[in-house]
């Protein structure tokens, strides 16, 4: 079962939070990390 999914559309606070957890997680594991926030299609 194949969904479709777009970006999310969050507030401000989400990001600021979503960027914190990235660049937490990039110290963590010496990686370059990117966190997407998708919500699925509606139809």
């Amino acid at each position: 079962m194949e969904h479709e999914y777009e970006i999310a559309h969050i507030s401000s606070d989400c990001i600021k939070e979503i960027n914190e957890l990235q660049e937490k997680l990039k110290q963590q594991t010496e990686e370059d990390i990117v966190l997407i926030a998708y919500a699925p299609a509606e139809k």
